[in-house]
């Protein structure tokens, strides 16, 4: 036990390493700091606590965002370890304790669906945009604060020739609480499908890898999405709200189409080269993305896996 709680603590400290340079970067302190190198620091922070919930349980989970929290608290500000542990720490603790939900019937163990995961995490980003809509509105400083950092990302572009002038800085700051809880929920999703990754490569996990080929989101799903953007578009209604569940379940259905093409390409011969290559399409265009979107829209209703038989490998998959 005590060894556990040791190795949840060390998991603490590298956590907040990797947060401390993520900072370090944002702030322009670091050697030639970019936005990829921030993000990919922001996603190996998280992936130790991660590593504690799918490796050690929830108990080696809330030791390590407790470590992280307090540890951020003493050496960065107490306001921002306590800010990290509910908009970082906190979603991580409920997604493993999800995760590692179970069941045994007739000595058969059913673990927690890839697809309530999915809807768990949909909501859970929905509500970090909640959250950051409403600092956004009630928190003066911090939006002035905001404001004047793009002004000043503005100035830098401008300096190159590529910036677009009909964009303001104060109407720009209004569209970060939209992208806010996207943003995070990719990099929980980043970090625990890596996390996962090591943990089965060193036979560590207590749960197999969800499979991806079997993801569905559940029906209602597509009608609140269907209702959002009808609200938006024909309503003429683009508040930042509806903008943030248009996205988020967007991209819910994005994953849903790719799980799609997972079960299909089961029967391809060369499956992974040709998986590869969708993959860098859909990351080298946007266009692709949207019609893997509607596929899986449309799978939702009219369910392509539904007469597929072939029996997926979880790990592979």
């Amino acid at each position: 036990m005590s060894k556990n709680l040791v190795i949840n603590f060390v998991l603490g400290l590298v956590c907040f390493t990797f947060l401390f340079f993520a900072l370090s970067e944002n702030a322009g302190q670091g050697v030639n700091a970019n936005p990829i190198q921030v993000i990919g620091l922001l996603i190996l922070s998280v992936v130790p606590l991660f590593l504690s919930g799918l490796g050690w349980g929830i108990v080696g989970s809330i030791v390590t965002v407790l470590t992280v929290s307090i540890v951020s608290g003493v050496i960065l500000d107490p306001l921002f370890g306590l800010i990290y542990a509910l908009v970082c720490g906190l979603p991580v603790v409920i997604l493993t304790r999800q995760a590692l939900l179970w069941r045994e019937d007739q000595g058969q163990i059913s673990w927690y669906p890839a697809s309530n995961l999915m809807v768990s995490w949909t909501i859970i980003s929905i509500a970090l945009s909640c959250a950051a809509l409403v600092l956004m509105y009630t928190e003066d400083e911090l939006r002035a604060d905001m404001v004047k950092r793009f002004d000043f990302a503005f100035e830098q572009l401008a300096k190159q020739g590529n910036v677009n002038t009909n964009i303001k800085a104060e109407e720009l700051v209004w569209f970060v609480p939209q992208f806010f809880g996207l943003f995070w929920g990719l990099v929980f999703m980043a970090a625990g499908s890596l996390a996962q990754g090591l943990l089965v490569r060193f036979n560590k996990n207590l749960r197999p890898t969800p499979e991806l080929s079997g993801f569905a989101l559940p029906n209602w799903a597509s009608i609140v999405w269907i209702a959002v953007l009808a609200i938006g578009v024909i309503g003429g209604i683009a508040k930042p709200f509806l903008g943030a569940v248009a996205l988020i379940l967007g991209f819910a259905f994005f994953v849903q189409g790719m799980a799609v093409i997972h079960r299909v390409s089961m029967a391809w011969t060369f499956r992974g080269p040709l998986l590869a290559v969708v993959y860098i399409i859909v990351i080298l265009m946007i266009w692709p993305a949207l019609v893997i979107t509607a596929l899986g829209l449309v799978d939702s209703w009219v369910g392509f896996r539904g007469r597929q038989l072939v029996s997926p490998n979880q790990e592979k998959d």
